[in-house]
């Protein structure tokens, strides 16, 4: 079975779909295509990612590291990889994601 995110940035005109499975000695592998030439280097540079690792601070997590010195710091990609992943190994149901498919950040004027 696998988790899909879809993330579709408007700010920056590109869309994104991660993909994550759950494979053998709990590794998650990864599968990001994008529109971002940025997002795609870094899908090629993440194709897997270790459970225990999935839990790990942003400064010692590989998602975060990797992503580093590829993508922009604000991407929305990266939570859409640990929300896949997470969701692979267990650490959010399925059943909630049905009933609450959409994780947004929205900007609103003060």
């Amino acid at each position: 079975m696998v988790t899909i995110y879809i993330v579709k940035s408007e700010k920056c005109q590109h869309n994104t779909k991660v993909i994550a499975e759950i494979k053998q000695n709990d590794i998650v592998a990864i599968n990001i295509r994008s529109t971002c030439s940025r997002v795609r280097k870094y899908g090629e540079e993440l194709k897997e990612v270790h459970a225990k690792d999935l839990v790990k601070p942003i400064l010692t997590n590989p998602v975060y590291i990797i992503a580093s010195n590829v993508v922009c710091p604000g991407c929305a990609v990266l939570s859409g990889v640990i929300y896949a992943s997470w969701a692979e190994i267990g650490l959010i149901s399925k059943n909630l994601l049905k009933k609450y498919p959409l994780v947004v950040i929205k900007y609103e004027e003060p």
